[in-house]
């Protein structure tokens, strides 16, 4: 399968010099460190950390820490080995066409690919992969919860994982082994990560159209509002059947 870059993606000039290297690196310090953090949280708060949160703002605050080392280490990459993350990462505005397209492109990931992906899977083995989001809207019993839910899941978490995911990692993945394997591995890599094997197979998916759609406009921009889509679709989908509203 042939993927068309967008011409002078990746940018492989001499003032773009991270790699694999700073990509995996920022990778293992987010994984390592979220842990301590949302354990630090969950203490607190007098929970262990195998238990489910009792709370929308423990939820959240135990999140808080992947999403710093994310958005941090992003930073950081851009800014000593790039040309800031304003140029890099180009999240700045679309126009009203493309905007749409990716809106559309988030809504019907949901509404349609996954559960026809899903319906498939289920033919040889019994999946629920909606049970984790499930247990988050679960923990909305009051409006300042969904705005909190809305905020962390719809605005802060497509942000935060787009820019290092394909800001950061799928260019440093392609620069190093070419478009196709660079956007399906950025996939894998991003659905793995979640660590919930249900959810594997529609991340990917989901992660092959984003990851697509920054390879193909040189931009990560219209990978977050297909992000954001994608997630206000689900959050809008649980909140209406919640028993708690």
């Amino acid at each position: 399968m042939a993927i068309r870059l967008q011409p002078g993606w990746p940018a492989r000039r001499p003032e773009i010099r991270w790699g694999l290297r700073e990509a995996f690196l920022c990778l293992l310090v987010a994984q390592l460190f979220s842990p301590f953090w949302a354990a630090g949280v969950f203490g607190l708060a007098g929970q262990s950390l195998d238990e489910d949160p009792t709370s929308m703002v423990l939820f959240i605050g135990a999140n808080v820490g992947l999403w710093l080392a994310y958005v941090l280490g992003s930073i950081v990459i851009s800014r000593r080995l790039g040309r800031g993350p304003r140029t890099d990462f180009d999240v700045g505005i679309m126009g009203s066409w493309e905007a749409a397209e990716a809106v559309m492109t988030g809504i019907m990931l949901q509404l349609i690919a996954l559960p026809v992906l899903y319906s498939l899977i289920g033919l040889f083995v019994d999946v629920d992969p909606g049970e984790s989001a499930r247990m988050i809207v679960d923990l909305v019993d009051s409006p300042l919860d969904v705005v909190l839910l809305t905020l962390a899941v719809v605005l802060v978490a497509p942000v935060v994982e787009e820019v290092f995911y394909r800001g950061v990692f799928l260019p440093a993945l392609t620069a190093a082994t070419g478009p196709l394997v660079g956007v399906v591995g950025s996939a894998l890599i991003f659905a793995l990560v979640h660590q919930q094997l249900v959810v594997i197979p529609g991340l990917t998916l989901f992660g092959l159209v984003v990851a697509w759609q920054t390879a193909t406009k040189g931009r990560v921009g219209p990978a977050i509002v297909t992000h954001m889509a994608f997630n206000a679709t689900t959050v809008v989908q649980l909140l209406l059947t919640s028993p708690n509203l």
